[in-house]
């Protein structure tokens, strides 16, 4: 796990080991009690042993397979220790079960698990990247967020929980109201969004989570949802986002992924469209296999909501940017520094080291926030 060596490297300080166990059910043991949160459906773990984690982000895997495939043999080659891989969106290009099929072909194929076959979809699976399951193991839990191709088929919500078993307990699962949940991992909150059915029911759910954070000991709060708030890219602006974007800012979100343009993009920490310390950094990594697409690093945005108006301009806000790459991200976090390092595809990283175009370390101290980067600006 080179990344966090980085990260620890990097950051220069010193372990802080026991604010959250990872889960009453893991393998690496605890002897905490779990609290269960009857207002979000989240369970906090008590006091245990947190240590160092890694996970995976990428999106819009739709439609090319042997493209999804290598990148997930590349994450495999990064990281087989890999605690989870989140996948922002559009992992089919129509929810049809044909596509979930290939999908979960690939995810067997890429990271192939003679030991442990398990059913998904009414077809035998042995892969590394587990779909079936809705606890923290041996294994990489595959998390994913809901997309607009996602829910093109009459037979999406059935295809979806029918493909992504593991996830219909963890939150809010409804053909109608959306799929949105929230998971605890070590110091980190992994809070999943469903921006194609946004309503006042999923903010408020979304702000007692946050809310919550703080007195459960949670170091770095990550949140996943599609459509991007401030794009650089050909895509128009997600402004219904803007009432999430106002809880981010209100309880410190870190990092918010979003995926839809078909681009990597990662902007400066961000309070209302501009550059501010100790604001949100948003990384769009949707370069998972479908068609790559452009970024326009001068373009100039208007994102509106109600009273609210932001303006952003990408020649200011973006510090890393990649067009027409598909790629992936890694992340590795402990309590106290989080590193990122992303990757274009490459159908070698699996016999060869593989090198970051971009790479970022935040740092925690306090309340603030704080990160070292690369240039990937092109």
């Amino acid at each position: 796990m080179f990344g966090l060596v980085l990260l620890l490297a990097l950051a220069g300080c010193n372990l802080t080991v026991g604010k959250l166990q990872l889960s009453a059910t893991d393998t690496a043991g605890d002897s905490g009690t779990d609290e269960q949160d009857t207002g979000t459906g989240i369970v906090w773990p008590d006091a245990g042993a947190s240590g160092s984690n890694s996970f995976f982000v990428y999106a819009d895997t739709r439609s090319n397979v042997d493209i999804l495939e290598a990148n997930l043999r590349s994450m495999y080659a990064v990281d087989p220790g890999a605690r989870a891989c989140f996948n922002v969106g559009d992992i089919t290009a129509a929810g049809k079960v044909a596509e979930w099929d290939a999908h979960h072909l690939a995810l067997s194929t890429a990271a192939p698990d003679d030991s442990v076959p398990f059913n998904v979809g009414g077809i035998v699976r042995q892969s590394r990247f587990r779909t079936d399951v809705n606890e923290w193991g041996d294994y990489i839990r595959y998390f994913g967020v809901l997309g607009n191709h996602d829910v093109s088929d009459g037979d999406w919500y059935e295809n979806w929980n029918n493909y992504l078993p593991g996830q219909s307990g963890l939150g809010r699962n409804s053909q109608s109201d959306g799929i949105y949940y929230a998971q605890v991992l070590g110091s980190a909150l992994f809070v999943v969004l469903d921006s194609m059915h946004m309503s006042d029911e999923q903010n408020q759910w979304l702000r007692d989570i946050l809310a919550s954070a703080d007195s459960h000991g949670i170091v770095w709060k990550l949140v996943f949802f599609h459509h991007p708030v401030y794009p650089c890219n050909m895509k128009f602006p997600f402004h219904a986002g803007l009432a999430w974007v106002e809880i981010f800012e209100e309880y410190g979100v870190d990092i918010a992924f979003c995926g839809h343009s078909h681009t990597y993009e990662r902007t400066c920490p961000m309070v209302g469209g501009v550059c501010a310390a100790g604001g949100v950094t948003y990384v769009n990594t949707s370069g998972g296999a479908a068609t790559t697409r452009a970024v326009i690093a001068d373009k100039q945005g208007t994102v509106t909501l109600g009273d609210r108006t932001d303006e952003y301009d990408c020649a200011q806000i973006l510090e890393g940017y990649k067009g027409y790459w598909h790629h992936f991200c890694h992340f590795s976090y402990d309590d106290c520094a989080l590193s990122m390092s992303c990757y274009a595809h490459d159908s070698a990283f699996a016999v060869k080291k593989p090198i970051p175009f971009d790479t970022t370390l935040f740092e925690q101290g306090g309340s603030s926030r704080s990160h070292l980067r690369s240039n990937a600006r092109k």
